[in-house]
């Protein structure tokens, strides 16, 4: 609310009695040794505390800090706590209404255009190798299903293990396609320039405060001009890699970068998400289900009975395959595209 609580007015009168009515307590209040304000115009060199953060427990709150990041392009400082937390076993419970007014949280995916493909073949080299191992003292055992099921599995723990490891996970338009060298070595500048001019003890004049100034305004503007280009306009850059693309992969990528985001609000007149998700659960678990209970049951003991007398070693040589065969199906495999219930796509192969 732009107002400094320990001033006297009727704007930090009327919160200041809001936090007693309510039993708060101000976090800066618990750490009288951090003086630093929250707000600071370098241009018209003012600067205020006018951001808060309250408890009702000052025993859980352990510590305090007001950040001055290098460089700020905002003229608030951003304020942390850390707190001490009791989880009980049992989630608190949420209404329909709190529910519907929270934010759905945004799906994050495996960027492995910036992997770091060296780390990540190395991990599954040392992981798998040690499998390797297993492997060839199950071959002189009978394999049965449920040892083909186990070994699977740890195969895939590998693989999702050394690709959290190795490949960063990101939600859509992450990354920003229009940062270049220019913008890096920009905000290198900027940063540098920075740190000289806060050693220096932050000097109102002088060439070190114009050198910060001017790194500053420089490397703000170019994001400002970097951004406006991302909407109204696309790089050669761009486009070369939208021509490599094929067919619906290519207008994917182009609807994602630059047609409107349409929402839609509205599911057979139901605007409730909590309803229509219902709605379509009821839906595909009728379309997922056996059309009798007599045809399901006769179909799993059907798959049950070849499975448990399933014979993993074959006489037949259609049955075998070499290295080079998995390596060209692999090969064959489409990337981009969505993974199984295991979780594992072509990427990681």
């Amino acid at each position: 609310m732009n107002v400094e609580l320990n001033d006297n007015n009727p704007v930090s009168n009327l919160l200041n009695y809001f936090i007693e009515e309510n039993g708060l307590r101000r976090c800066d209040n618990l750490f009288p040794s951090v003086h630093y304000s929250t707000y600071y115009n370098e241009g018209l060199d003012c600067h205020s505390t006018i951001d808060y953060l309250l408890t009702s427990n000052g025993n859980l709150v352990k510590d305090y800090n007001v950040i001055d990041p290098t460089p700020n392009l905002s003229d608030h400082r951003p304020v942390v706590i850390g707190c001490d937390c009791l989880m009980g076993r049992e989630p608190p419970a949420i209404n329909n209404d709190t529910q519907n007014n929270l934010k759905t949280p945004k799906t994050s995916y495996l960027r492995w255009d910036r992997a770091n493909l060296d780390a990540y073949y190395e991990l599954t080299r040392l992981h798998l190798t040690q499998l390797m191992s297993v492997l060839r003292e199950i071959e002189q055992c009978r394999i049965d299903t449920d040892t083909i099921d186990t070994f699977y599995d740890r195969v895939v723990s590998v693989l999702q293990f050394c690709a959290e490891t190795s490949v960063p996970r990101c939600h859509k338009n992450f990354f920003k396609y229009w940062w270049d060298q220019e913008m890096a070595e920009l905000k290198d500048k900027s940063i540098i320039s920075c740190q000289q001019w806060k050693e220096a003890g932050r000097p109102r004049s002088g060439p070190l405060f114009s050198r910060y100034k001017t790194d500053k305004l420089a490397y703000k503007h170019g994001i400002r001009r970097r951004r406006q280009d991302d909407i109204e306009s696309y790089t050669n850059d761009l486009h070369e890699s939208l021509l490599r693309k094929e067919g619906d992969v290519f207008w994917k990528c182009w609807k994602a970068k630059f047609e409107p985001k349409h929402h839609t609000t509205h599911v057979n007149g139901i605007s409730d998400s909590a309803t229509v998700a219902e709605l379509f659960a009821t839906h595909f678990s009728k379309a997922c289900t056996s059309n009798t209970s007599i045809g399901a049951d006769r179909l799993r003991n059907e798959y049950m009975r070849m499975r448990m007398n399933y014979d993993c070693r074959q006489d037949d040589d259609s049955y075998e395959f070499d290295a080079e065969l998995v390596e060209s199906a692999i090969t064959k495999m489409k990337r981009g595209k969505a993974a199984g219930l295991d979780g594992i796509t072509a990427e990681h192969l």
